[in-house]
């Protein structure tokens, strides 16, 4: 029986198994911009007052 080598996996391929395995947030957003993982949250409310 003979053992097959592994190649070592790339940056890249490490960046993008855990881009795939993040768990974001409700609401939030996930990108991948320039080999960086960015998140950013939701907009934030605005409260409008009405006058009268």
């Amino acid at each position: 029986m003979s053992a097959m080598a592994l190649e070592p996996k790339t940056q890249e391929e490490i960046l993008l198994e855990g881009f795939l395995d993040l768990r974001t947030p409700e609401g939030f957003r996930a990108e991948l911009i320039d080999g960086e993982i960015v998140v950013t949250p939701p907009p934030a409310a605005t409260m409008r007052t009405r006058s009268r």
